[in-house]
């Protein structure tokens, strides 16, 4: 898949609020997310899809009710990517 077509996708799942297909589909088995620090309950850097889906399923089944949520997908050339 190109660039392009993954951002394309990525945007389609979060306009329909299907984030974790897009985890699912999109993001790599042998993942490292890196954030800039440590939370409460989650460490500042996570390896493998599985601590990346564990990390975010807490937060997609709290009780926030989400009211609205706006995704733009802004052309650039990418062939540089």
């Amino acid at each position: 898949m190109s660039t392009e077509e993954v951002a394309t996708k990525l945007v389609e799942y979060c306009r329909k609020g299907e984030w974790m297909k897009a985890v699912d589909d999109l993001y790599a088995k042998d993942i490292v997310s890196v954030e800039p620090r440590a939370m409460e309950n989650m460490p500042a850097e996570m390896r493998g899809i599985d601590q990346v889906r564990g990390c975010r399923s807490p937060r997609e089944k709290s009780s926030v009710e989400r009211h609205s949520s706006t995704v733009v997908l802004e052309r650039a050339d990418m062939s540089a990517l």
